[in-house]
């Protein structure tokens, strides 16, 4: 939370490593802190706004370094475990081609369906764009950031434009719409899934494309819950599905039976 102009507060919640029995389980202890955080002036200089500020996404990065990011500004980051030690935020702003774009889709708390950063299992961190204009309509870049110290961003050679997008369907019943919310693969940096939402109906289309390899690697069209086989007419629809928050994740990695000694 912003404190004032030159400083911000980092709240912490701590699990500690033990807990109590409560008769019939193990209770986890957790705490707070607050570090207060400094801005250097600088960061200002390479374009930060605070007062404009969205925080677009936050990441985890390299087990000790939390960043929250603005898809039009850049990367606030904190190395969270030693934040008492160096007190300090740091800025990374977003490739100069990439911060020539505006803001369009401003419904606030919803995902930017445009753009996203980031993080693969094994560290890498990429931020992708779908870049509009009138010809072609839509290009995808992306971009790898190869030095997280000095904020210096590598254009990828995998640009893709709309005409040969549509050509990986290769015969395949899906829609020539712009793609939406690309989402890196935990997996392999140069795979990214994106959402096509056909024009005429509420049918969404999953998606993952090799930007590297210029290949279709995989599709399937989303179902509704009252369009499954032994969906009851009767019954009210609990799932509705508005075309986004398709969110990479490692977490059920710890929902084994021993997670609470971890």
């Amino acid at each position: 939370t912003q404190r004032d102009d030159d400083e911000v507060d980092l709240c912490v919640l701590h699990h500690l490593p033990f807990g109590h029995h409560t008769g019939t389980g193990w209770e986890i202890e957790s705490k707070w802190s607050v570090e207060r955080l400094h801005i250097p002036p600088d960061m200002f200089n390479k374009g930060l706004d605070l007062s404009w500020f969205d925080c677009d996404a936050v990441i985890p990065i390299h087990g000790c370094f939390l960043a929250w990011v603005d898809y039009y500004q850049g990367m606030l980051l904190v190395d969270v475990l030693h934040a008492d030690v160096d007190p300090h935020l740091r800025f990374i702003p977003l490739p100069t081609e990439t911060l020539l774009s505006f803001r369009v889709y401003l419904d606030e708390g919803l995902p930017d369906p445009a753009r996203c950063v980031s993080v693969t299992d094994s560290g890498i961190i990429k931020l992708v764009c779908i870049i509009t204009g009138t010809s072609p309509s839509f290009t995808i870049a992306t971009w790898t950031l190869v030095d997280m110290d000095h904020g210096v961003w590598e254009k990828d050679g995998t640009a893709m434009e709309d005409s040969q997008f549509w050509g990986l369907y290769a015969g395949q019943s899906l829609p020539q719409v712009q793609p939406s919310f690309p989402v890196v693969s935990l997996v392999d940096p140069d795979v990214i899934c994106f959402l096509l939402k056909e024009e005429d109906n509420n049918n969404f289309w999953m998606i993952e494309v090799n930007m590297r390899t210029k290949v279709l690697e995989s599709s399937a069209i989303y179902i509704n819950e009252e369009e499954e086989e032994r969906y009851s007419s009767k019954k009210t629809p609990r799932n509705f599905f508005y075309g986004h928050y398709f969110i990479p994740s490692k977490f059920s990695e710890y929902l084994e039976k021993d997670a609470i000694t971890r």
